[in-house]
Order: structure tokens, then C-alpha cells, then sequence
């Protein structure tokens, strides 16, 4: 998929520049924080009950901005490619994003132990990749500050969290790495992500090292105050997710943050009723099902393969273009 976008044309002039871009995630940096203040402020004050219920935030990120953020895929890349405004090209893109999802699908289905540890290097890719912007012009500076982001997020609930996380594995496998083994993956994982990140910020003398670094600091911090599944439920909404809308949003024309969140929720809406459905049919025929949190996660990670490969066939091209304007 990403050979295949990244041969399609340049888009139109409908594209706002980068700079209005980085002025409107610039314009919208606290929110995240602003939301993660909250979440933090509800630990101290219900411990036991956000660390008891911190699946059903996990579950909650799905509906706020988790979901709805994936399900844009069906609208903006026909404002990105203009090839793929015509009827036949955009279902040979669907059927494209349906072919790889199918392909993760089987995956769980054959070996769900390959398939997890799959989506957690797509997870710290994506989020590394997707979630670093606006990009330096040397690919290996970008490269480090995207390893750095993504490897932290997936690595430190690791850390901080093995047995939570130990848990979560056996709902889908009967196999699953000891807590102490957890603990070692992901302070090695954390450790990774430093040098990345300390390489990164020290050759990217196009940009300012300090905001990535307070906001790496952040991460790590938020990753250790709060349970597992809290935070993993806040990055993804709220650091993830509504950072790749206000991309969207500020890279395109005569489209706004709130006409795409309201397709993404109808789409988010359509999907869940689809699952509803299948495991209701399942049910009545006893097919034993897990739990709707690994149902939800298995989905998730069904859904994020062709998003991922999406998004990084969009930050290719944004990164060449910037890079060559400021060459």
C-alpha cells in the first residue's frame, strides 16, 4: 500500500501549507496535557477505582476520538491522492485496507502470542512516526525521534506495569511471558527509546530539542502514576488520536475538525454494530467468546495494520516535500 500511494500524484492546491499545519497543532498542544491533568488528578483521588476500572477507559478510548480517528481513513486520502476521487480507484483502495486487515485477522486467529507481539512493534511505530511532526529534514534524526516516542509508550506500561499486563496476555493465550520477564522487555524497551531520543534531540539542529524532551519526560512519568490500561486509554485518545485529526484538519481545506469527527463516529458506530452482531450470532450458535476488552483489542489491531501503512505512505511524502523545500 505505501509503494502504491506514494506513486500517486501530488495533490492538488486544495493542501494547506505545513506551516499552518504546525501553527494549528502548535495552537492545540495543551489539550492533551490539559486531559492528562484530569486523569491524573482522578488516580490520586480514586486510586483503587481507576486502577480497578482502567479496562473500561481502554474500552471508553474506542468511542472518544480512538476509533472515530481510524475510521477518517474512508474520507481524507481522497483529499491527499486526487487519484483516488475516481470510483474505480477508491475501491481498489478499500478493497486494498480490507485485504490487510483480513491478513492481521488470520494472524490472531493462527498464532495469537506472533500476533500480539506484532502489534506492539505496529503500535510503536505508528505512534512514534505518525505522532512526531513536523519532521526534521534528516530522515535519521526523524527516524531516532520517532523510535524514541514509540518505543517509550509501548515499553513503559511494560515497566511499570508487568503484572497488569501479564494478566491482559492471558485472556487470549495461554502462554505469556512471567512478570519479571515483562519488567526486563520494557525497561529495556525504555532504555532504547532514551538513546534514541537523547541521539535525536542533540542532532536535530533544525529544530528545538527542549519540547520533545519535557514531552518524552511527560510520557514517562504519566506511563508510571497511572495503571496500565489508563494510560495507554489517554494516549491513544488524546495524544494519538486527536493529534492525527488536527493533522488532517490543518493540511487540508474547506474540511474541519468537527465534520470529521462526526463521519468517524458514524463509521466507529457502523463497526461496533457489525461486532455487536457477529458476536451475537456467534453466542446463539455456542461459540465460545473472550472478553469484550480482548474482542476490542484483537479488533483493534485488525484495524490498525493498512491505517498504520497508511499514515506512514502520508508522513513519506510530507517528509520528502518538506525536506525539499528546505533544501
Amino acid at each position: 500500500m505505501i509503494r502504491a500511494l506514494g506513486a500517486l500524484q501530488e495533490p492538488t492546491s486544495q493542501r494547506r501549507s505545513a506551516g499552518h499545519a504546525v501553527v494549528q497543532l502548535t495552537r492545540f498542544h495543551g489539550i492533551p496535557w490539559l486531559a492528562a491533568a484530569i486523569v491524573v488528578l482522578l488516580a490520586f483521588v480514586f486510586p483503587e477505582g481507576l486502577e480497578r476500572n482502567g479496562q473500561w477507559a481502554f474500552l471508553a478510548s474506542a468511542l472518544v476520538l480512538g476509533l472515530p480517528h481510524g475510521a477518517l481513513d474512508v474520507l481524507w486520502p481522497t483529499k491527499e491522492w486526487s487519484t483516488l476521487r475516481t470510483r474505480l480507484n477508491y475501491a481498489r483502495y478499500i478493497l486494498a485496507y480490507l485485504i490487510i486487515m483480513g491478513v492481521m485477522g488470520l494472524i490472531w486467529f493462527w498464532h495469537p502470542p506472533t500476533a500480539f507481539l506484532l502489534f506492539l512493534v505496529l503500535t510503536a511505530m505508528h505512534w512514534g512516526c505518525g505522532d512526531f511532526w513536523p519532521w526534521p529534514q534528516r530522515l535519521g534524526v526523524t527516524a531516532a525521534l520517532a523510535l524514541g516516542k514509540g518505543l517509550l509508550v509501548v515499553g513503559a506500561p511494560l515497566a511499570f506495569h508487568a503484572a497488569q499486563v501479564r494478566t491482559f496476555t492471558l485472556m487470549f493465550s495461554t502462554h505469556s511471558l512471567t512478570d519479571q520477564g515483562w519488567q526486563t522487555t520494557g525497561i529495556a524497551l525504555v532504555c532504547a527509546a532514551a538513546v534514541a531520543q537523547l541521539l535525536g534531540s542533540r542532532s536535530a539542529k533544525d529544530q528545538p530539542w527542549l519540547p520533545p524532551t519535557l514531552e518524552w519526560c511527560g510520557l514517562l512519568l504519566l506511563a508510571w502514576l497511572l495503571p496500565a490500561f489508563a494510560f495507554i486509554a489517554l494516549y491513544f485518545a488524546w495524544f494519538h488520536s486527536f493529534r492525527h485529526l488536527l493533522r488532517v484538519e490543518a493540511l487540508h481545506e474547506k474540511t474541519n475538525a468537527a465534520k470529521l469527527l462526526g463521519v468517524g463516529m458514524l463509521v466507529a458506530i457502523i463497526l461496533i454494530a457489525i461486532v455487536i452482531a457477529w458476536m451475537l450470532s456467534a453466542a446463539e450458535i455456542d461459540i465460545s467468546l473472550p472478553t469484550s476488552l480482548t474482542a476490542y483489542f484483537i479488533g483493534l489491531s485488525v484495524l490498525t495494520l493498512p491505517h498504520a501503512l497508511l499514515v506512514a505512505a502520508w508522513d513519506r511524502r510530507n517528509w520528502l516535500r518538506t525536506a525539499r523545500a528546505n533544501s
